[in-house]
């Protein structure tokens, strides 16, 4: 028996398994492609360089022929010939024919080229290469010679393409040893990837038909996740099975566990995946346990978020945390458990994993938490309303004194509206409102007043105008117009592009405007404007300006 098994774990050499049908025809038909892949590269190389062993010799007869004859000196026929014979004896020339311009032979030397006047000339047939001999006929034109006889030379180039086709044949060789080489590889491969892995699995199937007594504790072995490892997983799955009787231990909890309502997948000791309860099924979104098998272990859950194989999860003991249902169109929360049960004896018995849907307490939770985004949301318009009527409950105190011209004031000051905005902006921040970001403050000059009242009559008049708002962030332009003692301050809401805003919100202003015309009227000015044309989110005031202060200032950014 353990030498069966011993076999079985450990199977023969991958060379023997080269021996098999498969290997060989898949060696064969990646030799036979590399092959044909060979033969055409191989004929695309050779024409190639065919074609450029034409070109060179072509090069190299005009360079020869340049060299011997200076076409300035207009030499005649023997100086032609004598030349000729020159480059016979001392080059690859073995030979040429001159020939005049009506295509008549006028002298020959050395061996006598095959190609003629009339080919060259009625057929274009120049270059004539014959790579049996290695005899390379060239027509020199007399257009090309630029005297009044055309040449034809014959080089021996022989040599040349006899090196040129050892090459040629050199590549083919080595081509052809990839070819053998590939093949072989291809077939070592298929050997350990497929054939080795067949003849395991089908001695283990052998094995549980000779003995199947002993077929519960023979399993493949093999753990892949290719075609290879699934047919693996369902063979071992059949083994179980097989090996399986009525008299289970757990037989009586199986009923408890179909109807329970959590997910609960079962796994052997082996680590096999062997039920899952209808709960489970509906979570993973299958109709049958046949569906969840053919699953890949890797896309049922993630715990945390770690996606991990539920075999492997269920072999790590006891575990409890929170995890993912992956399913379509959308994964889920879920809790995931794992626990063990042990035999008497210690070993293991059974596994389990067990899933419980929490998508019923998330909606609960983001509901509640909608709720108290809007009590917020309320809590915090109520705390503006608030400011809003203590504001307005100032302004009726303003009003309520619009009269009350006996009472000795404070003597004015010059002030920099720009302070009297950075005032009402810190009083925004203290309060816990947004403070506009966008504000644009053009070239103010100092106005004159009482501290006191200018600062309420800048924050009212652009609390006013932020008010009348309807974005959260309002973008406010404050420019000056106007020339004098006194200049008009206009506070609008703007664009990023410069265009003035409609007054959005439906917020009363009228005792907040009332107050700021009674404070201007202090500071000896006037509210001009509550409201822009077309009813434009806007405000103008007049005020009173220190014409030293103001005539100052420029002078000292002349100077500077």
């Amino acid at each position: 028996m353990r030498t069966i098994l011993k076999k079985t774990v450990h199977p023969s050499s991958i060379l023997s398994a080269l021996t098999g049908s498969v290997c060989r025809r898949v060696a064969l038909v990646v030799f036979l492609a590399v092959i044909v892949l060979n033969a055409a590269v191989t004929i695309f190389v050779y024409h190639t360089d065919r074609n450029d062993f034409v070109r060179e010799r072509t090069a190299e007869a005009l360079s020869l022929f340049a060299a011997a004859v200076d076409s300035t000196a207009y030499p005649g026929i023997e100086a032609l010939t004598r030349m000729g014979e020159n480059l016979v004896r001392n080059t690859k020339v073995d030979g040429g024919v001159v020939i005049s311009g009506a295509g008549e032979d006028r002298a020959v030397f050395g061996t006598v080229p095959g190609l003629t006047w009339a080919e060259a000339r009625l057929n274009g047939e120049v270059v004539r290469f014959s790579p049996a001999t290695g005899a390379f006929d060239i027509f020199i034109s007399p257009e090309q010679s630029r005297l009044p006889y055309g040449v034809i030379l014959r080089l021996n180039a022989a040599e040349d393409w006899r090196k040129l086709s050892a090459n040629l044949f050199q590549q083919a060789m080595l081509l052809l040893a990839v070819a053998v080489v590939l093949s072989v590889l291809t077939a070592l491969i298929v050997a350990n990837q497929v054939v080795r892995p067949v003849a395991t699995i089908r001695k283990v199937v052998d094995l549980t038909l000779n003995a199947p007594e002993d077929s519960g504790a023979v399993r493949t072995g093999i753990s892949r996740t290719d075609e290879i490892g699934a047919l693996a997983r369902a063979v071992d799955q059949l083994l179980f099975l097989t090996s399986t009787t009525f008299t289970d231990e757990l037989a009586a909890a199986v009923t408890i566990l179909e109807t329970s309502p959590h997910g609960i997948l079962t796994f052997s000791e082996q680590g096999h995946l062997i039920s899952a309860n209808q709960a489970a099924l509906a979570l993973f979104g299958e109709r049958n346990f046949t569906g969840l098998l053919n699953r890949d272990p890797t896309s049922l859950f993630r715990f945390g978020d770690e996606a991990v194989d539920c075999v492997e999860f269920a072999g790590r003991g006891r575990m409890l945390g929170p995890g993912e249902i992956l399913q379509e169109p959308e994964n889920f929360p879920c809790l995931v458990a794992g626990d063990t049960v042990n035999r008497a004896d210690g070993t293991v018995l059974r596994r389990f994993l067990i899933f419980v849907d929490m998508r019923d307490l998330v909606d609960q939770v983001r509901a509640e938490v909608h709720r108290r985004e809007a009590a917020e949301r309320r809590v915090t318009d109520l705390v503006s309303d608030l400011r809003l009527m203590r504001r307005n409950f100032d302004a009726c105190l303003v009003i309520t004194e619009m009269d009350d011209t006996g009472t000795a004031r404070p003597s004015p000051v010059t002030l920099q509206p720009r302070g009297l905005i950075d005032t009402w902006m810190e009083r925004l921040a203290a309060d816990g409102e947004p403070v506009p970001s966008g504000l644009e403050i053009g070239d103010l000059p100092p106005v004159k007043g009482v501290p006191a009242d200018l600062r309420r009559l800048f924050d009212t008049a652009l609390e006013v105008v932020r008010r009348r708002s309807g974005a959260a962030d309002a973008r406010i332009a404050i420019s000056a117009t106007g020339g004098g003692d006194d200049v008009a301050i206009v506070f609008r809401e703007i664009t990023e592009d410069g265009a003035d805003v409609e007054i959005a919100s439906d917020v009363d202003m009228a005792i907040l405007l009332g107050a700021l015309g009674v404070l201007c009227r202090r500071q000896g000015g006037a509210l001009m404007a509550m409201t822009g044309k077309d009813g434009t989110n806007q405000l103008a005031i007049r005020l009173k300006v220190d014409l030293t202060v103001a005539s100052e200032v420029p002078a000292e950014s002349e100077a500077a």
